[in-house]
Parts: C-alpha cells; structure tokens; sequence
C-alpha cells in the first residue's frame, strides 16, 4: 500500500474519440515531504553561509575603516567634521591642503584672502592658479617649508609648509600668514629712525660751527 498520495489523471481518447483508457501517476505526501525537507536543509545551509560570508566582510569593511579613522564611530566624525568647519573658517591664517597630485583639496576663507583666489579653486593644480614663481615652488615642494616670506602682487606672505605621510605621499599642509602691515610699519620705522639720524647730524654739525665761529 503507497499511503497517502497526489495523483494525475488524464484520459486516453480512441481513433472515434472515445475515452478508451485512463494513465494515473503519482507521488506520495512522504516523498514530497522528503524533497521539501532536502530542499530547505540546502537553502538554509546557503543562507547560513552567506551570512557568514557578510559578517566576516562586514568585520573586514569595519576594521578598515576604524583604522583610517583612527577608532572614531560616525557620530565622533561627525563632530569632528563640525569642529574643523568651524575653526576652519574662524582662524585668520591661512590654510590649504593639497592632495597627492598637488591638487588643492581644502582651502579656507583666510587663504583665499590672500591669495586672492575664488571660491571655485578647489580640485584645481596649484600650478594652475597664477601665483608668483617662487610662491608655486614653495608649494609643490616635497621639502618643507619654515617661515619663508613670499611676495604677492598685493601681500608680503610668511608660508609654512609639511608634507602629510603614511606609508605614502598623501598631500600637503600649508599655512599663511599675512605680513604686510608688519612690513609696512617697519619700513615706516626704520624711515622714521633714519630722518631722525639725519636730524641729529643736522644738529651736530650745526652747534660744533657755532662753536668754531664764537672762538
């Protein structure tokens, strides 16, 4: 005895197109169940195995990123992204960063000041932006850069640059500070000092005639 089954029918018509014979087939609810069963131990050793895959992937992806981010989670880089907006845009220095093909990459509202530059410069060369001669080498150069004093058309510019490494060349660092009204008052002293020495020779010259005269 087979037990519980699905069946077929279907009829078999004669040349007079009679029904001259009925074909039965079949499976039982036992062998069903056994296929079902086969089928769902496959699929769910598949899904175990694809949540092992992302698991282990999403470790990896984790780690990495932890690593070039120094352990911080989202919400601390969101508030490190916060707090350097707002000192980027607070200080009164200069600051731009170039990538690693000398791009700039980031460049607050002080550099632009001094540079006079638009607001559309980053992603372009620092090559490209029409600066003077030696102030373009100080910035493309692999060395740093310590207090060195540049000359724009405009500006007496003291630059400070760094190079940014790990493992590689990842940019550069860059710092400006604006001189011009310190330059400015120096020569005005230094003008000051030299009209007061002339003066003073004036006077020397004029009391020891005095004194030659009188004798």
């Amino acid at each position: 005895m087979l037990g519980p089954s699905v069946r077929t029918v279907a009829p078999v018509f004669g040349a007079d197109g009679r029904v001259v014979a009925l074909v039965s087939a079949g499976i039982t609810i036992e062998r069903i169940s056994e296929q079902v069963r086969e089928q769902v131990t496959a699929l769910l050793g598949m899904a175990g195995a694809a949540l092992a895959l992302g698991g282990a992937g999403t470790y990896v992806v984790n780690a990495r990123l932890r690593r070039h981010t120094h352990g911080m989670n989202a919400t601390e880089l969101s508030r490190m992204h916060d707090y350097h907006e707002a000192a980027l845009h607070a200080v009164r220095e200069g600051l731009v960063m170039l990538d690693g093909r000398r791009r700039i990459a980031l460049i607050n509202d002080g550099a632009r000041e001094l540079l006079g530059l638009d607001e559309g410069v980053v992603g372009r060369p620092a090559a490209d932006l029409g600066l003077p001669a030696p102030l373009t080498g100080a910035l493309l150069s692999s060395e740093p850069r310590v207090d060195e004093t540049h000359l724009t058309d405009e500006r007496v510019l003291v630059v400070n640059t760094r190079p940014v490494v790990g493992g590689e060349r990842r940019g550069t660092v860059v710092t400006l500070r604006d001189r011009t009204e310190l330059q400015a008052l120096s020569g005005e002293l230094d003008s000051s000092g030299a009209s007061r020495r002339r003066c003073a020779r004036r006077r020397t010259r004029r009391r020891t005639g005095c004194t030659r005269s009188s004798r």
